[in-house]
C-alpha cells in the first residue's frame, strides 16, 4: 500500500479534441517529472487499486476513476 494524494490533473476535468468534441477513447498517461520513465497511478485513496499504465477516457472525454498519485 503506498501514501497517495489526489492529483491535481484529471480528477473531474472533461479532455477536448481540437474540434471542441469531447475525447472519446483517448488516454492520460503519467511519467515521472523530466523523464520518459512511467509512474504508477492509483484509483483508490489507499493505493490499493492500480490504474492501468495508459488511462483511458471515457465517451465523455473523462478518466474512468479518480486518479491518485504517489507521495513524494
Amino acid at each position: 500500500m503506498a501514501t497517495v494524494n489526489l492529483s491535481p490533473i484529471g480528477n473531474g476535468q472533461q479532455f477536448f479534441l481540437s474540434t471542441g468534441l469531447p475525447n472519446n477513447g483517448g488516454f492520460l498517461n503519467t511519467y515521472e517529472a523530466g523523464t520518459t520513465t512511467p509512474v504508477a497511478t492509483y484509483a483508490d485513496s489507499l493505493g490499493t487499486i492500480e490504474n492501468p499504465v495508459y488511462i483511458q477516457l471515457g465517451t465523455d472525454g473523462r478518466p474512468p476513476s479518480e486518479i491518485w498519485i504517489v507521495q513524494g
